[in-house]
Order: C-alpha cells, then sequence, then structure tokens
C-alpha cells in the first residue's frame, strides 16, 4: 500500500515538473504585447561602399575651359569662342580644332580673301565633305584668328628688326573713292644671304604732302623699334623728296646711314 502511494507521488511531481518547463519554453503573455519593443535581433556586418572620388581640376587651363558632363570621351569647351579644343571624326581620330582654326586663317591671309569667304554655301558644303565634325568658324571669329596671327608675326619681326639692317619702299596714291593710301615695305638680307621682304604699314593719309609722308613713316619705325635703316626708296614725287629732307632733320635721321 505504501509502495503504491510512493509511485503515485513521483508520476505527479514528474508531471509537475514537464508543465513548469512548457511554461518557459513558451512566450508568455506579457511577453506577445504590442506594446514592448520586439526582441533584439543580432545585427549583421554593414557593407561599406568604397566610392571612389573625382580628381579636382587644379591645373589653370580649367579656368579658361568647361567640362561638358555628357560626353563621351570627355570633352570640353572653350569659355571665350565656344569651341571645343579636341574632337574626333567618325573614326575615332583626335581632330585639333584650333589648328585647323590657324591653317583657315593662313589660306584667308595667303590667298587675301574677305573674311566672309568662310560663310559661303560651296565652302561650307566642301568643308562638311572633308570632315563633318568640323564646325566651319563665323566670319568675326576667322578676322580675330588673323589678327592673333599678325600679332604672333609682329613680335617674331620687331625682334628681328633689332639686328638688322632694313631698306625700306614707300608708295602713295588715291583709290577711285578719293581716299589716300600709302605703303611701307621693309627689305632685308639674312645671314644666309636669302632676301625677305614684310609690308609693316598700309594705312590712309590725309594727303600727299611732305610732312604728312614723314610723319606716317616716323611713326612706323618707332612702332616696329626699326633704327637701322639702309636705304629709303621712293617714286619721283616733289612731296617724297621733301618727306626725306623732314625725316633728316628730326631725330629719325639718325636710324638713316
Amino acid at each position: 500500500m505504501h509502495a503504491s502511494t510512493k509511485e503515485k507521488q513521483q508520476t505527479d511531481d514528474i508531471e509537475t515538473n514537464i508543465d513548469v518547463t512548457a511554461e518557459k519554453d513558451s512566450p508568455s503573455e506579457k511577453t506577445k504585447s504590442p506594446l514592448l519593443p520586439p526582441p533584439k535581433k543580432k545585427r549583421r556586418a554593414k557593407q561599406v561602399a568604397i566610392v571612389k572620388k573625382e580628381s579636382k581640376n587644379v591645373s589653370e587651363v580649367w579656368g579658361h575651359f568647361t567640362r561638358l558632363p555628357s560626353s563621351n570621351p570627355p570633352r570640353a569647351v572653350c569659355n571665350y569662342c565656344g569651341v571645343g579644343v579636341n574632337q574626333r571624326d567618325k573614326k575615332g581620330n583626335v581632330l585639333n580644332v584650333e589648328e585647323i582654326r590657324l591653317s583657315l586663317a593662313r589660306m584667308v591671309i595667303i590667298d587675301e580673301l574677305p573674311f566672309k569667304f568662310v560663310e559661303g554655301e560651296g565652302f561650307r558644303a566642301y568643308s562638311r565633305a572633308l570632315e563633318p565634325s568640323f564646325e566651319v568658324p563665323s566670319k568675326h571669329t576667322v578676322a580675330r584668328d588673323c589678327m592673333k596671327i599678325f600679332i604672333e608675326e609682329k613680335m617674331k619681326l620687331k625682334k628681328l628688326f633689332k639686328s638688322e639692317r632694313v631698306c625700306l619702299t614707300t608708295d602713295t596714291w588715291t583709290s577711285l573713292q578719293n581716299l589716300n593710301y600709302m605703303c611701307l615695305t621693309a627689305h632685308w638680307i639674312d645671314s644666309d644671304w636669302e632676301l625677305h621682304k614684310r609690308i609693316i604699314n598700309f594705312c590712309i593719309v590725309e594727303n600727299h604732302k611732305g610732312e604728312t609722308i614723314r610723319k606716317q613713316i616716323e611713326e612706323c619705325l618707332h612702332e616696329w623699334g626699326i633704327d637701322k635703316v639702309c636705304t629709303i626708296t621712293v617714286d619721283s614725287a616733289s612731296s617724297n623728296d621733301r618727306a626725306i629732307a623732314h625725316l633728316k632733320k628730326n631725330e629719325s635721321g639718325k636710324m638713316l646711314s
């Protein structure tokens, strides 16, 4: 009797332990309350994206050019004339736009063409057939390019005239519009015994008087820095004789040998 009572007591104790363990494992009503924060989850390591910083345009050239954001390959546009330095043709070859423009300006100078020649329909059609990606500049841009070449060549000549003895020829005439013109040309022989000549003045003068001619020649010599004149050749007009006489009397006469 006692043995069976003891076995029953042990059985009740085991069932009680099982119920207590089950309550601990199951979530309570208090845990399920929406007012409490959810249980913390284990944090995962965040992936850090490495962003490559764009290099800054530190060169001084970027003060004169603007990068085109949507260009591929990268291109830049001049802030003054709106023309890119380098372009590419259909085959991907790089075009030096600046060199093409200077060559166009030299053609206008050498062939003595009017600036508006570059805006002609025939020339633009020829340029498109030759290189479709090159945009022909306007006559105003070509005029600025010609002036740029003139300034560069003038600086070279002024440096050359410091060490060379030059001969001058001058001529004056009246146009059909009754305008008086004067032209002054410099001639010299270099160290290789080659003869050179350059027009250093072409201007409108008030009249053909000797004093007027003398004044223009004198101003031109000072402008170009010419201080070694070998000879001055003029035509047989009496006004030229007076112009040479005036040159000899003034300070410019020291230039004449």
